[in-house]
């Protein structure tokens, strides 16, 4: 495969979570930009916002009409500011691990649509909430380094992107312990790697061998 290098300072990425019944009508389509990724502009979603894209939303629906989709899935596009065009570089056929970023006005993610259109209850979703953020709170803090140390972040835009973040992956004040089991995890792995130690070959010797007599 063959894909078109598109300038980091030229592009925006974006994604669409959504569903879509057995007709492949479309029942819920939500469209967010990614704000932070780690590995910087590389990898998955740090911090992403919800704004509602309608030019993408129809392109979206566009695709699911064409390939008859039914079902939850999560869409990343990449927009390049140079012509205003909208690539596809994923399509996950599954729930996205920022689903939880969108709802409408009534409370409906993609999993609640889904839940009520196979229950005989589906209706179309909403307008979404506009400006509800998503975050994953220890990655962030590595992503958020990494851009600053790029100079592709300063310190008061770091702090203005705190602001309204309505869901994060991990911290809830009812129940810290995966907060706390992921904080210890993360810090495991960057005290590995200041030691110049591989945390994956470490974690295989230290698992238990079956030796055959």
């Amino acid at each position: 495969m063959i894909q078109e290098m598109i300038p980091a300072d030229s592009s925006e990425d974006w994604f669409v979570h959504g569903y879509c019944d057995n007709s492949s009508n479309p029942l819920a389509i939500f469209t967010g930009v990614k704000l932070r990724s780690y590995p910087t502009f590389a990898g998955p979603t740090t911090l992403g916002r919800a704004v509602r894209n309608e030019a993408l939303r129809e392109q979206a629906i566009q695709l699911f009409s064409a390939i008859g989709y039914r079902g939850i899935m999560d869409l990343d596009y990449r927009l390049d500011k140079r012509d205003g065009r909208y690539h596809l570089l994923d399509f996950n056929p599954r729930v996205g691990a920022q689903f939880r970023l969108f709802e409408d006005d009534h409370g409906i993610d993609v999993v609640r649509e889904l839940h009520l259109d196979l229950t005989g209850r589906g209706v179309r979703t909403g307008p979404q909430v506009e400006g509800r953020t998503f975050m994953v709170e220890i990655q962030d803090l590595l992503a958020s380094f990494s851009y600053y140390r790029s100079g592709n972040l300063k310190v008061k835009e770091w702090w203005r992107s705190l602001r309204g973040v309505a869901e994060g992956a991990w911290c809830a004040a009812d129940d810290l312990l995966p907060f706390l089991l992921m904080f210890l995890w993360m810090s495991l792995r960057v005290a590995f790697r200041t030691l110049g130690l591989s945390w994956d070959r470490t974690r295989k010797e230290a698992q238990p061998r079956l030796i055959s007599t």
